[in-house]
């Protein structure tokens, strides 16, 4: 095929010049305007890095990073084109049920006849999801040796302990290049443009494919490869991608017995493992849960576009979406009720003022002479005057007040 220079295939700038766009503008603008899945297609490499060692080393080409292999492209563009296409409202912790740590009866997808799983993503909890991608080793038209159940006996958990210390999972599907070695590729733990933790879970090949990955053990079944060194631990997402992950599988084939490869190879998934089927065990009627699943279209996935800074958070990338910041509740409210403490609130003054010996005429009585310390007086007219009716009120003049106080 023939190739523009920075990455960019005459396939993939056909629909962005067909948009009106010329080919001057799309290198101006990196390959925003290419679909995630056409992006470094098929190009001379000689710009990736040689040697990287995780997914935040390898370089960056026209805003887009550029993998030593196509095939290594290819798995990266289908996981970042999933993310894209799966993104939607975000469950409540409700819909969990308590279930957050995956002790308990999963209502997951299923494999099909032709041995994949429904590619699409999975959330574990209302911060953390799995993307299950399918980004398949035989090119169209070429068909798997699958085992039958007879030669289908085990899952085997395994980890990248290779020379390199590479635990890029997308570099690790690429050197697997001769024949299968295992259906399942499971990554680090990442974080995406909106904050939220997620593990990629790669599928390349039917999940009882023949492969040969498990010699001690005559090669008698499927397995996983985990992103992970002997000293790492493993990530609390990557336990959930590594249970759910291993739920589809045996609601497909109840009959397998998971397992690690060797010595410490896989062994802390598989002790996480049999931490959930204790907890089944000791719980009969263990609770049910649907996690939400957000399936995938095959023909959207090949027409979205994204920025890297829309999709992930890594360092050196812009982040390109909003994240609203909430402010504490309880904190705003002790604020607040601080600030009601502190206002100071003055007194009220007392005026101390003798009361004036004032005439009332209430039924023809002399009125009664007082002294007391209270608030300023006011001056109160009550009564009824001759001539008129006890309804009415007459009107208070300055004259009739001035004979009032001297009338004795």
């Amino acid at each position: 095929m023939c190739v523009v220079r920075g990455g960019i295939t005459y396939a993939a700038l056909f629909l962005t010049i067909s948009a009106g766009l010329t080919v001057a503008q799309v290198h101006a603008a990196g390959l925003s305007n290419v679909p995630i899945t056409q992006r470094h297609a098929n190009i001379t490499r000689e710009q990736a890095k040689g040697s990287p060692k995780k997914e935040a080393e390898q370089k960056i080409v026209n805003g887009w990073p550029m993998y030593r292999t196509n095939r290594g492209q290819e798995a990266f563009n289908a996981a970042m084109a999933t993310m894209k296409a799966t993104q939607g409202t975000v469950p409540s912790a409700k819909v969990f049920n308590g279930c957050e740590d995956l002790h308990c009866h999963l209502l997951l997808p299923k494999i099909d006849k032709a041995g994949w799983i429904a590619p699409g993503r999975v959330w574990v909890s209302p911060k953390e999801y799995v993307l299950i991608v399918r980004s398949p080793r035989a090119k169209r038209r070429k068909s798997y040796r699958r085992r039958s159940r007879n030669n289908m006996k085990l899952f085997v958990f395994h980890e990248f302990h290779n020379s390199t210390r590479n635990t890029d999972v997308y570099d690790t599907i690429s050197a697997h290049k001769f024949s299968v070695f295992v259906p399942f590729y499971l990554g680090k733990e990442g974080v995406d443009a909106y904050g939220r933790k997620f593990v990629v879970i790669v599928q390349v090949a039917p999940y009882d494919v023949v492969s040969r990955h498990v010699s001690n053990h005559g090669n008698r079944g499927s397995g996983v490869e985990i992103a992970k060194n002997k000293w790492e631990k493993l990530s609390p997402v990557q336990e959930k991608a590594g249970l759910v992950l291993t739920s589809i599988v045996t609601q497909k084939a109840p009959w397998l017995r998971v397992i690690h490869h060797r010595h410490k190879e896989g062994l802390p998934m598989l002790r996480a493992h049999k931490r959930r089927i204790a907890a089944l065990r000791k719980v009969r009627r263990a609770p049910k849960v649907t996690l939400p699943f957000v399936p995938l279209a095959s023909k959207q996935v090949r027409l979205v576009k994204a920025d890297l800074g829309e999709l992930i958070t890594r360092k050196g990338v812009k982040r390109l979406v909003r994240v609203a910041k909430a402010k504490p509740v309880a904190r705003s409210i002790a604020r607040t009720v601080r600030k009601v403490r502190t206002i100071a609130v003055p007194a009220p003054k007392m005026v101390k003022a003798p009361v004036k010996r004032a005439a009332v005429a209430v039924a023809n009585t002399a009125p009664v002479p007082t002294t007391s310390s209270v608030p300023a007086p006011e001056l109160v007219a009550s009564g009824t005057v001759r001539g008129m009716r006890p309804q009415e009120k007459p009107a208070l003049t300055m004259q009739s007040l001035i004979d009032s106080i001297f009338a004795e």
